[in-house]
């Protein structure tokens, strides 16, 4: 299953994985001031939000993938056929991702991985909770100690802290898509469909082809109702 909006729609997913990315990396950052306030709660719309333009990538990406008809072969040959449609994918797509992003991409995995590391070494013991003004660490329902108001805003910090660098990243690699990527995709697509403009050999009407017909050569005349094919 796979989606191919049009340019406009690309540009405004572009825009929103670029706001996203900014809130997650806002909030990542908020959380190294040196008296933190920050909470889960307070960012929580953006763990929501990250889904958006992450889910639309992954069926923008779909639209571009070679459909094979397996029709007459073996499950083995069609496995076979399946990986290597999905390696030259791949490879297409890094081809297409400029070397900045690649680094970046490269350099904020590794961040986000000793980030989340660091995360579970801090939180171990449990999150923190707040009762009746006083400030504890609840560990599956047990409270395992009392904290100060500092180390309870701090654990808080380290929260956000741990799931905003998941949120960049997941907001990072649509801003890349949707801005770079996929225009470069859709390019390179178009060079192999018909041209947009053609002429109706019945009435010589100009037309303009949408995606669909220019990728399938078959279309009705809007002028004449003629129906016809064009071969590549």
């Amino acid at each position: 299953m796979g989606w191919r909006p049009n340019s406009t729609v690309i540009k405004v997913l572009a825009l929103v994985s670029a706001v996203i990315f900014v809130a997650a990396l806002s909030a990542h950052l908020l959380t190294f001031s040196a008296n933190p306030s920050i909470t889960e709660s307070r960012v929580d719309p953006i763990g929501v939000a990250i889904f958006i333009p992450f889910l639309c990538m992954i069926l923008v990406m779909n639209s571009y993938t070679v459909n094979h008809n397996g029709q007459g072969r073996g499950l083995l040959e069609r496995i076979r056929s399946s990986n290597e449609a999905s390696r030259q994918f791949f490879r297409q797509l890094v081809q297409s991702c400029p070397l900045w992003a690649r680094i970046a991409s490269v350099a904020l995995f590794l961040y986000v991985s000793v980030n989340f590391s660091l995360f579970i070494k801090v939180m171990q013991e449990g999150n923190p909770e707040q009762r009746s003004g006083r400030y504890y660490i609840n560990n599956h329902g047990e409270l395992v100690r009392e904290l100060t108001e500092v180390e309870y805003r701090s654990l808080q910090a380290h929260q956000v802290r741990g799931f905003s660098g998941h949120w960049m990243i997941f907001s990072f690699l649509p801003l890349v898509y949707f801005a770079v990527v996929e225009p470069r995709q859709r390019a390179l697509a178009e060079m192999q469909l018909l041209p947009k403009k053609v002429f109706c050999p019945k009435c010589n009407g100009r037309l303009i082809l949408n995606l669909a017909e220019r990728a399938s050569g078959e279309f009705r005349c809007r002028h004449c109702g003629e129906e016809f094919m064009i071969d590549p």
